[in-house]
């Protein structure tokens, strides 16, 4: 298995998804995680409609903050969380990306 990724915590009155995304180790890097993001995030704007997706990331997980920073994505809160990877304590910084950030920054929300 490459990895995965989820689109959940659907609130249809307020047009908001969130999610995740993990990739094995050894496919980490291969440019598996970007496309499988923007394919999420296309499918959520333009299939379902919504108008905000929260996401985040770990302390310590760079990749997943530089992907999700190249995506549009926002930092707009630090909560204490559980890592789901692992199961330790840490910092997650909560992120979030505007369907109208994505279409001006030029990405397209296909129809």
């Amino acid at each position: 298995m490459i990895g995965g990724v989820s689109l959940n915590k659907i609130d249809w009155e307020a047009g908001t998804g969130g999610g995740g995304i993990w990739i094995a180790k050894n496919y980490q890097g291969c440019g598996y995680g970007r496309e499988a993001f923007e394919a999420k995030i296309r499918f959520a704007f333009s299939e379902l409609g919504l108008t905000k997706l929260v996401n985040g990331y770990f302390d310590g997980n760079e990749s997943s903050r530089a992907m999700q920073r190249k995506l549009g994505y926002r930092r707009v809160a630090e909560v204490a969380n559980r890592c789901m990877a692992d199961g330790r304590q840490t910092i997650e910084h909560v992120t979030t990306l505007l369907r109208s950030d994505w279409v001006d920054r030029g990405l397209t929300v296909q129809t």
